[in-house]
Order: structure tokens, then C-alpha cells, then sequence
């Protein structure tokens, strides 16, 4: 073991470390050393220079302010016996560290290099000012001003000179030091990374087809009444199927609209044309206050409105002009039913699905009607007791008419 660590000792300068683990004490002190420095020198000869250059540079500043501070201190020397020898001393090594550190002077001060003009102008005025000072005093304070703003160059220089960097212990690899790895390792990597991605999107689709599964279950639960309508239109609509427990499909004469709120308010699809009777006398009671202006052709003469003119149509079938509407038609039924009239159909979200309450009466049933629309056949809907549930958006013009004309707002309610 003894002739290990002599060959160790003796190649130690002229080799790199590479980092392999050893209980060689030569070797370990290196990587210690190296470490605490935070260097990424491979030699210990190079990490021990730093260290030492370092250490002189701190040393001689320190020095070098020692000398500053002394003699730049005001002390009164008595010339007699006892400090002759101490006063002979210090003349000479005075003289020999002059000697030593002389520099040639150049016949003109003003070639040196490192002195610009300006620079050199400088001097010229502190000199005439410290040479032209009205007293002693005066030239006191400037020799202690030139004097600390050498002393603060001093101290910066000093504050600026930084130690060896000393690094913390992190347990574990650090994350530089992970190494690369093989083509191997890549390959199987990539394999993980495939097999991952397969076994979630299998997942995916297990899911869907799960609920997939549940809705299909759910829509066969569905009771249907009334003439026969394709289910698979619910399975594109906001409402779940899950939330639907009976839907009546009325008859298809144009019609269907006014058939399916006959059906909900009067329990017979065949009382339609009181639904319209109903609908046209809350829109002549209110057509001059809440409608006014809102609805479609809403001030115009009774003989011209279109919407006055489909609800005294009481032809069936009924003309398509004359159909139930999903804008104006369930607001005029809420407000002449006392209830709320949830409006679902496949379209996009801004004209789309919509919640309608009554202006100026509380609903009588908390329930809301709902209606579906089925392209252009609408249908009646009952929806399960399920507690989490959300209704569609406030028809947009309640907030602002209500409060134009002062009205309590119900629709707070949902």
C-alpha cells in the first residue's frame, strides 16, 4: 500500500484526475480540494497555484494598506540617543527598498504614456491650489481629501478581491453530471416511450367506449311518447341523456312547437291554438312596454306583424313562416305560462341553447319547460331529479329590460 501511494505522489503533477473513486489519500485530498474550490481543473498542481496566487495577492494588499495607514498618520519623532539606532534602522531599509523599486524617470514627465493631458492639467490645478491656499488649514484639507479618495479606491479594490468559492455538499449525482447516453439506452427509451403512449391512448378509447356504453344505456331508459323520433339526436345536445327521463315527440304539422307547450301546460297536444290565444294576449298587453322595441316588429301595426299575424294563424299544417321561433316564442310563453322555458338544440353556442323567465311574475314552478329542437320538429322533454345540474344561459335581453323598467329579477333562481 506504501508503494501505491508513492507512485501516486510522484505522477499526481503531471496527470488528470479522472474522478474514479479510491481510498488513496493523495487522491482523495485532490478531489476534495477540488470540490471545495469549485474548479473544474483536472491537476492538483494547477488547483494548488490558484490557491497561492490567491493568498499572495491578499497578503500584498493587506500589506500595502498597512503601509498606506502608517504613513499617512500624523506622529512627532524626537531625535535623541534612544531613537537614533531605531531612526538609522529604518533609513536603511528605507534606502534599500528605494533602491530595489527604483524606476528610470524619462527627461519629460509629460511623455509618459499612462498620463494624459487632461490628466495632467489636473495635477497642475491641485498644485497651484494647494500651492496658492489662503492658510495652512486650507491646505490640510486638501492633502485629506486626496488622501481618502485613495484610501476608498483602496478599500473597493480589496472588497473586490474574492476568495475561493467554497461548495455545498449536495447529496447525490448532480444533475450536470448525468452522463450521455448509448445507442442502446436511446433505443430503449424510445421503445418505453411508445409502449407508454399505446397503453394511454388504449386507455382513452376504453373510456370513450365506456361512455359511450352509458349513454347508449341511458338513452334506451329514455321513455319516448308521441309519434316516433330518431334518440340519437340527444347524444349532440348540452343536456346529457342521463338527465332525460321522458321525451313526447307531437305531431309534425308546423305546429309542434305550440303542441309540445299545450302538452306540458293543458296534458293534450290538441289544445295548441289556446296556447296561441294565450301567447297573442300577453304580447298585446305588454307590446308597448316590455316587448317594445325588443321584439321582432315589436311597435308595428297588428295587421303587419309577423309575429301578431303567426299566432292567429290557426291553420294546420301551418305555413314555415308561421312556426314556433327559439328567440321571442319562449319568452312570450314564460311570461304568459308563469314558467321558465329551457330551449336545447344543436347549433353553436352564442344562438344556441338558452333560458327564458318571466318578467314580471315569479314562476309558479321552479322546474323550467324544456323544449328540443330536432332541426325543425321540436320536442317535449322531462328531465330526471338530479341535483347536479346546470341550466343554460339567461336569455340575454332579461338583465337590461328589467332593469329599464324596474323589475324584480327571477331569474336569480337558476
Amino acid at each position: 500500500m506504501k508503494d501505491k501511494e508513492n507512485w501516486v505522489n510522484m505522477y499526481v503533477y503531471k496527470h488528470a484526475h479522472f474522478g474514479n473513486r479510491t481510498s488513496n489519500r493523495a487522491e482523495s485530498a485532490h478531489s476534495s480540494l477540488k470540490h471545495s474550490l469549485d474548479t473544474s481543473s483536472g491537476k492538483l498542481k494547477t488547483v494548488t497555484l490558484k490557491v497561492k496566487k490567491w493568498y499572495d495577492k491578499l497578503f500584498a494588499d493587506r500589506k500595502h494598506r498597512l503601509m498606506v495607514e502608517s504613513l499617512g498618520e500624523g506622529t512627532k519623532i524626537v531625535f535623541d540617543k534612544v531613537n537614533a539606532a531605531r531612526l538609522n534602522d529604518i533609513r536603511l531599509k528605507v534606502y534599500h527598498l528605494t533602491i530595489q523599486n527604483a524606476t528610470p524617470v524619462p527627461p519629460n514627465i509629460n511623455n509618459i504614456k499612462p498620463i494624459t493631458p487632461e490628466f495632467n492639467y489636473a495635477l497642475e490645478l491641485i498644485c497651484e491650489h494647494f500651492a496658492n491656499a489662503q492658510s495652512e488649514q486650507e491646505q490640510i484639507n486638501i492633502y485629506q481629501l486626496i488622501e481618502k479618495t485613495l484610501k476608498q479606491i483602496d478599500a473597493q479594490k480589496l472588497k473586490n478581491l474574492k476568495g475561493p468559492t467554497v461548495v455545498e455538499a449536495i447529496k447525490g449525482r448532480p444533475k450536470n453530471t448525468k452522463r450521455k447516453m448509448i445507442a442502446l439506452e436511446h433505443c430503449i427509451n424510445t421503445e418505453k416511450e411508445k409502449i407508454t403512449k399505446k397503453i394511454k391512448t388504449e386507455k382513452e378509447q376504453k373510456k370513450q367506449k365506456i361512455s359511450s356504453a352509458k349513454e347508449q344505456k341511458a338513452i334506451k331508459n329514455i321513455i319516448n311518447l308521441g309519434s316516433p323520433c330518431d334518440s340519437t339526436l340527444l347524444t349532440n345536445l348540452t343536456i346529457a341523456p342521463k338527465h332525460i327521463s321522458t321525451i313526447f315527440s307531437p305531431e309534425a304539422d308546423g305546429n309542434c312547437g305550440y303542441r309540445a307547450i299545450a302538452m306540458e301546460v293543458y296534458q293534450d297536444q290538441e289544445e295548441w291554438s289556446k296556447v296561441k290565444d294565450k301567447m297573442l294576449e300577453t304580447f298585446l298587453k305588454h307590446q308597448n312596454n316590455y316587448y317594445h322595441g325588443r321584439m321582432e316588429h315589436g311597435n308595428m301595426p297588428a295587421s303587419n306583424n309577423p309575429l301578431i299575424c303567426s299566432l292567429q294563424d290557426k291553420r294546420s299544417p301551418l305555413p314555415q313562416q308561421h312556426w314556433f321561433g327559439t328567440i321571442d316564442h319562449p319568452q312570450l310563453v314564460a311570461d304568459t305560462f308563469s314558467r321558465a322555458v329551457a330551449v336545447y338544440w344543436n347549433t353553436p353556442i352564442e344562438t344556441g341553447d338558452c333560458l327564458f323567465v318571466p318578467f314580471a311574475t315569479l314562476p309558479e314552478k321552479v322546474e323550467p319547460i324544456i323544449i328540443i329542437l330536432d332541426v325543425n320538429h321540436f320536442l317535449l322533454a322531462k328531465r330526471k331529479n338530479n341535483r347536479n345540474f346546470c341550466w343554460p344561459k339567461i336569455n340575454p335581453f332579461h338583465k337590461r329590460i328589467i332593469q329599464k323598467h324596474g323589475l324584480e329579477d327571477y331569474s336569480l333562481m337558476y
